[in-house]
């Protein structure tokens, strides 16, 4: 279209171990040469947002905005920065996951948010102890292979077993995506000899929720469920008992 262009002189595969990826491109029609790098805060158990803005042209007849493409509203705009948000854990929660453990109930984090978040809060209420973790995800480039990642680590992801293989297994702990859970179910002898580790299942749908409770009572486990009763309600009444808590109040949602 005769507008100048930008050339990617080079990738930057995504790290685990910096959690970043970028490029470095240079621009046709000034010839600078730029890095772009963009990175994940859920490490640190925060959202993140990015925030934007332009301004519109003098004269712009407002009476005209409802009917405004949303492209030509959001093109162009200039990046302000990015807001964090940090979901406090309530204070009592650790000393309640403690409790549970002294009542020989084990304790897991199933959830929609990043895996990083995931065990994040999991470190700060006591489910994800202070031993090795590792991350497993599906490498969607390498035939959908399932990969471990030590999120501690600047490391790129070791393939099962040998990264398992590498770390005490009796103080080896396990997260996973929804990715890697379905590969898991997909593989009923795999799933068998690593389901006891697992202590988050993260970016889980919630579908994927309800498979891991039934998954969890088809290995003769009784299998509680809190959550909020928004998109963990079929988990909830899938469980032998599900407790939905608000910021009000607390509801038996099975049996």
């Amino acid at each position: 279209d005769g507008r100048p262009g930008i050339e990617v002189l080079r990738r930057l595969e995504f790290d685990h171990g910096r959690m970043t990826s970028g490029a470095v491109a240079r621009c046709e029609a000034s010839g600078s040469v730029d890095v772009f790098v963009k990175g994940s805060y859920e490490k640190d158990g925060c959202y993140t947002l990015g925030v934007a803005t332009k301004r519109l042209p003098a004269g712009t007849d407002l009476q005209q905005l409802a009917s405004m493409r949303r492209d030509d509203l959001e093109g162009g705009v200039r990046l302000c920065g990015l807001l964090l948000f940090r979901n406090e854990m309530k204070p009592d929660s650790p000393e309640a996951i403690r409790l549970l453990g002294e009542g020989s109930v084990r304790s897991v984090i199933c959830t929609g948010d990043n895996a990083l978040t995931g065990i994040s809060i999991g470190r700060q209420c006591g489910i994800v102890g202070k031993g090795r973790i590792l991350l497993g995800d599906v490498n969607q480039e390498q035939g959908k292979d399932l990969v471990w990642t030590d999120p501690d680590a600047a490391a790129t992801g070791t393939r099962l077993p040998s990264a398992v293989a590498c770390a005490d297994l009796d103080e080896c702990q396990l997260a996973v995506t929804q990715g890697a859970w379905k590969h898991l179910l997909e593989r009923p002898q795999l799933a068998s000899t690593l389901w006891r580790r697992i202590v988050v299942f993260a970016r889980m749908k919630p579908e994927d929720k309800i498979s891991v409770v039934k998954f969890l009572q088809g290995q003769g486990l009784v299998v509680g469920m809190c959550g909020d009763g928004g998109n963990d309600c079929g988990a909830l009444r899938a469980a032998h008992a599900g407790l939905a808590l608000s910021a009000a109040d607390a509801s038996m949602v099975s049996p």
